[in-house]
């Protein structure tokens, strides 16, 4: 039921025709079934040309991590100051 509830509150924002609303989902949807598809056969393909691509998806989903977590923006900082109550510095 979440989900009806940002589906909708997306749709007033962009000012979407209910008549499209229907149509703007299912297309959505099937294309994400069919990019999630790529993706999986992309990445089963390079897993494919050895093991040294694993090893590169490891350090790249560590990386990202890295980022994630040591080098939020200013803004990220100032919501989090905010939300506890903190001084923006």
């Amino acid at each position: 039921m979440d989900n009806i509830f940002v589906f909708m509150a997306i749709f007033a924002s962009f000012g979407v025709k209910d008549a499209y609303q229907h149509r703007i989902l299912y297309f959505g949807i099937l294309g994400a079934v069919v990019l999630r598809f790529v993706f999986v056969a992309a990445g089963t393909s390079l897993l494919l040309l050895g093991k040294w691509v694993l090893l590169l998806f490891g350090v790249l989903v560590l990386w990202s991590a890295w980022q994630s977590t040591c080098w939020k923006s200013q803004k990220t900082r100032f919501v989090i100051s905010r939300m506890f109550g903190g001084e923006n510095r």
